[in-house]
């Protein structure tokens, strides 16, 4: 079988799984029928290897470590799981046992949870909208949420699970998404944890003092995420850590502060990543949602509406801990930041969209 005809195949197979519960036929036709061309395309450019070296080379992993689970490298522990990323390649394993080659099957499963999200999404967003308009989707799961389910990468099944973790309702589903994060990103489930101890506390904070509860958030759960990584650093390579350099460092400071505008790429190491400037700068025009969506939501944090604040706080006091840890290491970039899209689309649109009852308020004045 052809690679074309698994992609054709496993597109089918979507379509009809999905179907019953997505909320429209002809948009999820669409979706399928992009991710079968954008997957040929890529396989016809780039050929059956050069495929997973497509945007990153993370892909060639999740292969080999499929490898490993045909050769009977069995997960023995937590550690093994978490390591080898069976959370995400398992899936996609059993697909390899029907006759799918491994790229096309990891892929598929990216594409699942794009989907997924999308319904998650979807249905959230009812139930605060009398209409989903189109900006809406393009905020919370837009055209770089979907380049990602072209991809052989765990980042779209992070962010179905920290999508359903912040504004999921079955709490079976929220305790599931939370262990996902946890053995796919470890880092990224202390961060949700110490977030929501850190907002249980905040929060009695009083109300008035709303933007310094924000700040608090914002800036202390950033420097502490620093320093936890560097003091995990030092434990491991046991060296010195010296606490005013690992908080106050003027690298770490940017970095730190341009995740919140969706400008990192201006802080990579160009000769590290093998990228210029302006090949990171061309994405960031194709996808400008990846510098709309953190940016509208850090000035939406400044904007107070109770009915969204909490979740807020919850998201800031993660994101924060999150790119604290992260700024310490070398994996800097947007896709690091993927998972928090759909959530912080939400915080955007309940804050800036104005209720039905302001707006038939607005109207009545200016018809009397």
């Amino acid at each position: 079988m052809t690679y074309y005809a698994e992609a054709l195949l496993l597109g089918l197979l979507a379509f009809v799984l999905i179907l019953p519960w997505f909320p429209n036929r002809n948009v999820l036709g669409g979706l399928t029928v992009l991710w079968v061309l954008g997957v040929s395309l890529i396989y016809w450019r780039y050929g059956s290897d050069g495929q997973l070296e497509f945007y990153s080379n993370d892909q060639q992993l999740h292969v080999y470590l499929m490898g490993k689970l045909e050769w009977g490298g069995r997960p023995l522990g937590v550690r093994d799981l978490i390591d080898r990323r069976y959370l995400y390649v398992g899936p996609a394993y059993l697909l390899t046992l029907a006759g799918f080659s491994a790229a096309i099957a990891l892929k598929f499963v990216s594409f699942m949870c794009f989907v997924v999200n999308a319904i998650v999404v979807t249905r959230h967003l009812g139930t605060l909208v009398p209409r989903i308009k189109p900006l809406y989707l393009w905020l919370a799961t837009g055209p770089i949420v979907f380049f990602f389910s072209l991809l052989a990468l765990r980042e779209t099944m992070l962010l179905l699970a920290l999508t359903t973790l912040l504004i999921g309702i079955n709490p079976s589903l929220r305790l599931l998404s939370f262990a996902t994060i946890g053995l796919l990103r470890p880092h990224l489930a202390v961060a949700v944890v110490m977030a929501i101890v850190t907002v249980f506390l905040v929060q009695r904070i009083r109300k008035s003092l709303y933007f310094f509860r924000i700040a608090l958030l914002m800036i202390g759960s950033a420097l502490v995420g620093v320093f936890l990584y560097s003091l995990a650093y030092s434990v491991d390579n046991e060296a010195e850590i010296t606490l005013a350099r690992s908080l106050i460092d003027k690298d770490k400071t940017y970095l730190v502060l341009s995740n919140f505008v969706g400008l990192q790429f201006l802080n990579a190491d160009f000769v590290a990543i093998e990228r210029s400037l302006g090949d990171l700068l061309l994405p960031r025009l194709l996808f400008a949602e990846t510098v709309v969506v953190p940016l509208l939501f850090t000035i939406a944090l400044f904007v107070p509406k109770d009915s969204i604040d909490r979740l807020k706080m919850l998201i800031v006091a993660i994101f924060s801990y999150y790119i604290g840890i992260i700024a310490g290491s070398d994996f800097t970039s947007f896709r690091q930041n993927l998972p928090f899209v759909s959530v912080m689309a939400i915080v955007i649109i309940q804050t800036f969209r104005r209720s039905e009852t302001a707006v038939r308020q607005v109207q009545e004045t200016q018809i009397a």
